[in-house]
């Protein structure tokens, strides 16, 4: 049995029952919605967005379990879409797909003891992707293939900005193909 201090508190209490079940069929719409935009940013290829709906998602419904459990199918949807560019060797689409998941982990901490990957896998998968695309770019470079080589490295780039070693090999191979094109002129 529930003991009330005063009048006052029974009175709230009743009035929040009497509410609760205005609450779910609300809730109910707001998981609906968010699996609705999610699933339509994953078939566009927009991962980030896709997650980001269960972000606004949750702040509204906190620790909700159906938009836990959808967040959880959707971050295990974007790690399949980047383990199978990964296996067509997509190694640019994949790896913008991981850096995603990435720079998304810190938002998945409700659901990481449940997911199938963590940290360590995704920088593994990263580091993996642009050492193919490296060699890629390295194998064109070597061939003469400058356009094909900076396209390669540019590629890294898009998920691994900061790579001072890529940024160089870009610059170097862009002004060996600014003094060729001068020559052939």
């Amino acid at each position: 049995m529930i003991k009330f201090h005063s009048n006052n508190s029974a009175v709230f209490f009743a009035a929040m029952l009497l509410l609760l079940p205005a609450c779910i069929p609300q809730k109910k719409e707001v998981v609906e919605l968010t699996l609705r935009e999610s699933e339509q940013d994953i078939r566009k290829g927009d991962f980030d967005g896709a997650l980001g709906v269960y972000g606004a998602a949750l702040r509204k419904c906190p620790g909700d379990r159906g938009l836990l459990k959808y967040f959880l199918e959707a971050a295990e949807d974007i790690r399949d879409a980047a383990d199978s560019a990964f296996d067509n060797e997509e190694f640019a689409l994949s790896g913008r797909t991981y850096a995603v998941l990435l720079r998304n982990y810190p938002h998945f901490k409700e659901i990481a003891g449940d997911l199938s990957f963590d940290r360590k896998y995704l920088r593994a998968r990263l580091k993996e992707c642009s050492d193919f695309l490296s060699l890629r770019a390295l194998t064109q470079y070597r061939q003469g293939n400058l356009s094909a080589a900076i396209s390669l490295w540019k590629n890294i780039l898009e998920f691994e900005p900061g790579n001072a070693g890529v940024k160089k090999a870009i610059d170097t191979a862009s002004t060996q193909l600014k003094n060729l094109q001068r020559k052939a002129e």
